[in-house]
């Protein structure tokens, strides 16, 4: 599971308008807290992009 989660989250920092097409992928659904924040990091950058 975590190198799953660092393989998503390692290809939505260069494209993060890709998160749109994942679904249950909140902060929550990360096994650890360092890729939680990556996570909001991530969306972060999405509502940039927006």
């Amino acid at each position: 599971m975590y190198y799953a989660e660092q393989a998503l989250l390692g290809a939505l920092l260069p494209e993060p308008q890709r998160l749109t097409n994942v679904t249950g992928s909140g902060p929550d659904a990360f096994s650890t807290p360092a890729h939680a924040a990556v996570s909001v990091d991530v969306c972060a950058l999405l509502s940039a992009y927006t």
